[in-house]
């Protein structure tokens, strides 16, 4: 499991609600998403998401205020 309190100054809700769409759908939180969710930009290609995994990465979404491009292609969806 990602250790929110060990990373400074990022947006612990972001992350938290990331994990928790993750715990209700029955998947593995991507660490990619993990480590870059407070960033501008994440490239997730080949990554293998599939349907659910992109949905619980649209729910962090809504309340991030960072990120601003996902690249996304070829994950099954």
């Amino acid at each position: 499991m990602f250790v929110i309190e060990a990373i400074p100054s990022i947006d612990k809700s972001c992350i938290q609600l990331y994990e928790e769409t993750c715990k209700r759908l029955r998947i593995c939180p991507c660490s990619m998403i993990l480590r870059s969710i407070n960033t501008t930009a994440i490239n997730l290609r080949n990554y293998g998401l599939g349907p659910r995994g992109c949905a619980a990465l649209a729910v962090a979404l809504v309340v991030s205020f960072f990120l601003l491009f996902v690249k996304y292609d070829y994950n099954f969806i």
